[in-house]
Formats: C-alpha cells, structure tokens, sequence
C-alpha cells in the first residue's frame, strides 16, 4: 500500500511499454506529418484531487535523433505546472512503473504516486 496522499494509474495499451520504448530509440518510423515536440504516442491519468499527469513520446527535430519522453502534470483547473514534477529527462526507456513526485516541493516525493500498468 502506498504512503502517497494521492494515487493513480496510468494504464497503456498492451505491450505499449515495449513499443513505446521502440519508438523513443527511434527503432520505430514517425510520420513526417507529425510536428517537431508533437506526441507521437500518449496516455493519462487523473488523482482523486483533480491533478491529471499526461505522458508518452514527443516527435524530436531530426530523423536521427531519439524521441523524447514526457510526463505532463496538471492542475484540477487544467494549468499545465512549468517546471514538471516528474522529470524524465535521463530516462532512456518507458519501462518506468512508478512516480512518486510532489506538486510543492520538487525535493519531497511523497504526495503524490502515479504507476504505469499495460491493459
């Protein structure tokens, strides 16, 4: 059981953890329609407070390059926080299963948990 005020699952397609990890180390062909820093995949999830995370895989600007991975936090009245609380910004993968962030202090963890599941 977790300890975390708020808690929510964000739950993929089966097998999207894979695929998306895929698609994030450019193994998987983007549309060229698709905008640089558009999502190319994407899920969300909603704590019982209002706060939605959105996550996937964003288009990066060169063929070559990796598509990146985001996890967007917003507030109850859809404002987007600026300085995330979940940084994924070292992770080379989607295989990730747990978040455990803060929307007041981004040094405490503890409020809120987010878990990734495959349907």
């Amino acid at each position: 059981m977790s300890k975390a005020k708020f808690n929510a699952k964000m739950v993929l397609p089966k097998g999207a953890m894979q695929r998306w990890s895929n698609i994030m180390n450019g193994e998987v062909p983007v549309s060229k329609e698709l905008d640089i820093g558009a999502p190319i995949v994407m899920s969300a999830a909603t704590f019982e407070d209002g706060t939605k995370v959105y996550g996937g895989v964003l288009k990066s600007g060169e063929p070559e390059d990796y598509n990146i991975k985001f996890m967007w936090v917003f507030d109850k009245y859809g404002n987007h926080y600026p300085d995330s609380p979940i940084n994924t910004s070292d992770e080379e993968n989607f295989l990730n299963l747990n978040y455990q962030f803060s929307l007041r202090n981004v040094d405490d963890e503890g409020e809120y948990e987010l878990k990734i599941v495959e349907a």
